[in-house]
């Protein structure tokens, strides 16, 4: 009885080459709509709490990405990149019927 989860994403970002060196940014940002979480019904069976699941969650994750790379002889290149993400989501923390957001 559970609806599909919908995720919408978007990135954008520029590329650079010159003659050594190439370097490449980006930038995301995905929503998240409609999530399954687990929920507490607040029923107990045989003394554990009964959760159910549920299309109740939603949030986004976001992000950078940046890469780097310089050809300083015919065939050898050093070349890097560095990530950061961060996103938030609902969810049931506890058995309480308390959404939190993460």
């Amino acid at each position: 009885g559970l609806d599909p989860e919908y995720f919408v994403s978007f990135e954008f970002g520029p590329k650079l080459r010159f003659e050594d060196v190439e370097a490449q940014l980006s930038c995301f940002y995905t929503e998240m709509i409609d999530t399954i979480i687990r929920r507490p019904t607040g029923q107990t069976v045989n003394g554990s709490l009964e959760v159910t699941k549920s299309n109740e969650g939603d949030g986004h994750v976001q992000g950078v990405e940046v890469y780097a790379a310089w050809s300083f002889f015919e065939d050898f290149r050093l070349k890097g990149d560095y990530s950061w993400i961060e996103g938030v989501g609902d969810d049931f923390e506890t058995s309480l019927s308390v959404m939190l957001r993460f």
